[in-house]
């Protein structure tokens, strides 16, 4: 008996199946077979097809004519190796084409699905290089690469989500792991502040302007895009204005005081 979590080798039986149709298939090839004593012949060929689209390989084919006789009862086995991760069989149930029945993946490679903004999603494509953090398990970047992104927005959050495929090799990483992933975006030239030296009061953006003379003015502004050291401006500040970066929590708290954060 299987178990999620249990590492399986290729061809290691997983499940027996009952399947009517897959028997029934057997009996219409070996007929054909005993009629004609051909079994390259177009009905055989066409048995022998649809015996294949049914779950079949060449070697059970094989052995299937060699022995004449329909197997009512089928042994499924892993076809790769990997980690058991998903197993939706119970003794007895019934499934129909399409139910996921079992998952196995390579641990060797490591599928990463993140979650781009909409906005964002124009670019990123096929193709491009990330670098995957594994925070929890290792402290080694693993490169990897887009393999594809959804076409269709999450109602939740309406975000898109990428596919990343990771070639791995480090520390055993257990299933719905948490991950971090980085790519490189080429964008157009745009103002950019040091994150420090924005204030964030609620739904407001502040920095100090520097006016000189010891002057500081504390100004609203529009953000945009942030990184881990830098946030995009959109409004409120010019190319060439000098900005507070560190004290920024002694001076908001004064100004707060002396006339509160709406008039800013």
């Amino acid at each position: 008996m299987f178990y999620e979590g249990t590492p399986v080798k290729a061809g290691d039986p997983l499940f027996t199946v009952s399947s009517p149709a897959l028997y029934q298939s057997e009996i219409d090839l070996l007929e054909i077979v005993e009629e004609t004593q051909d079994l390259d012949c177009r009905e055989a060929s066409l048995a022998r097809s649809l015996l294949l689209s049914l779950g079949l390989d060449r070697w059970d084919l094989q052995q299937l004519v060699e022995a004449g006789n329909p197997a009512p009862y089928r042994t499924v086995s892993a076809p790769v190796d990997g980690i058991l991760v998903e197993t939706n069989i119970l003794a007895g149930s019934v499934f129909e084409v399409g139910d996921t029945l079992m998952r196995i993946v390579d641990p060797a490679n490591v599928w990463v699905q993140a979650s781009a903004y909409e906005s964002d999603v124009k670019y990123i494509a096929a193709g491009m290089p990330t670098t995957v953090r594994i925070p929890y398990v290792t402290p080694e970047e693993v490169a990897g690469s887009v393999a594809f992104i959804r076409p269709v927005l999450s109602h939740h959050d309406h975000t898109a989500d990428v596919f990343v495929r990771a070639p791995y090799e480090g520390p055993a990483v257990l299933a719905n792991s948490y991950a971090d992933v980085y790519l490189n975006v080429r964008l157009p030239d745009q103002l950019l502040i040091p994150e420090q030296a924005v204030i964030f009061a609620g739904e407001n953006r502040v920095v100090f302007v520097d006016e000189g003379q010891g002057r500081l003015q504390p100004r609203k502004i529009k953000t945009g895009r942030r990184t881990r050291e830098f946030v995009q401006v959109l409004e409120g500040l010019r190319e060439g204005e000098t900005v507070v970066v560190s004290g920024n929590f002694l001076l908001a708290s004064e100004s707060k005081l002396k006339a509160g954060i709406d008039q800013w």
